[in-house]
């Protein structure tokens, strides 16, 4: 049986019909969905182009509600890859997220960020791949005298006193 006479069968002997999306049953009938949002979701994966092709329309249209939105999706996405790590600069102390960056301990950061993706793609592929080890948050300072100097300035001061 397929279908035209499953549905009928399904229908007679009061079987529940399944949404061809995500599988839950569909409690009012002659719908092939349980809800819109099904609907449109199977769409899209149909059409990818087409829908891909919509969406970028969407974006340049309203940009007022989308870029706030990416924002602070970005943004909570940062905070909680940097609290994982540490959520503070390891050299001095530093907390404004503003001036807090991830740092590859033993160098290497070009071809890390190569094979994972740049900008946010890197914090999304190391929430997705269990926040590896080998990385350290530090403050753009600290971070920019570790690529310069080879260390910390903090770190060297106190090297030079010791």
């Amino acid at each position: 049986m397929e279908g035209l006479a499953l549905e009928r069968f399904r229908r007679k002997y009061r079987m529940p019909i399944k949404c061809k999306y995500c599988g839950a049953p569909i409690l009012n009938g002659g719908k092939k969905w349980c809800s819109d949002k099904c609907r449109s979701a199977n769409w899209q994966k149909s059409h990818p182009e087409i829908a891909n092709i919509r969406v970028k329309r969407w974006r340049n249209k309203n940009p007022k509600w989308f870029i706030p939105y990416n924002h602070l999706k970005n943004l909570a996405l940062k905070i909680e890859v940097l609290s994982h790590y540490g959520g503070k600069c390891a050299c001095c102390g530093e907390t404004e997220l503003s001036f807090l960056e991830l740092d590859h301990i033993n160098g290497r950061g070009n071809e890390h960020r190569r094979n994972l993706g740049g900008g946010n793609h890197f914090f999304h592929n190391l929430k997705k791949y269990g926040y590896p080890e080998g990385l350290q948050v530090l403050c753009a300072n600290c971070h920019c005298s570790k690529h310069f100097l080879g260390e910390c300035v903090h770190k060297k001061d106190e090297n030079e006193k010791a």
